[in-house]
């Protein structure tokens, strides 16, 4: 069987989506049909891109050709590292415990801050959801912490409050 051409994976990064097509040989990336310096000028931002090859000891092997939509910059830095990560795998199975050990192989999507932490998005910016014996567990905007009410359940006013 004859060995592929080329290696396709996707990234994505909250709203980034970034599809990535690895090449053997050159060590060049072109993005959105650009350069790497000019489509992405800061430095840390292409330290972002080249992270997945760093750790896999692959720098010079590949050249990269993504497509990148949606997010900001830093978004569209991570998914094309996301991408990379992925289409490595496809390229050599081998490397995916190390880019799994370095988490390049997931992607984050949450979009909050982490201050404010995951069950936010679970929960809604005014969503309530139900609980146990009828009480309510909602985030509280102005206190900036969850809430929970047994209000209306004939067990009287009962308020809990998870403050940080």
């Amino acid at each position: 069987m004859a060995e592929r051409k080329h290696y396709y994976g996707t990234g994505k990064r909250k709203t980034a989506i970034a599809r990535v097509k690895l090449l053997p040989g050159g060590g060049s990336i072109v993005v959105n049909d650009r350069p790497l310096q000019e489509a992405f000028p800061d430095e840390p931002l292409r330290e972002v891109i080249f992270q997945a090859f760093k750790v896999t000891n692959t720098l010079d092997k590949f050249s990269v050709a993504a497509k990148v939509t949606g997010g900001g910059i830093s978004g569209q830095a991570a998914a094309i590292r996301h991408g990379i990560a992925r289409a490595l795998v496809e390229a050599d199975e081998g490397l995916k415990p190390v880019l799994r050990q370095h988490g390049l192989l997931s992607f984050y999507l949450v979009s909050v801050p982490r201050s404010i932490g995951l069950a936010v998005l679970w929960l809604g910016p005014s969503e309530t959801r139900g609980r146990g014996l009828g009480g309510r567990l909602y985030w509280d905007w102005a206190r900036r912490a969850f809430s929970w009410s047994m209000t209306g359940t004939g067990i009287g006013s009962v308020r809990f409050s998870m403050a940080r």
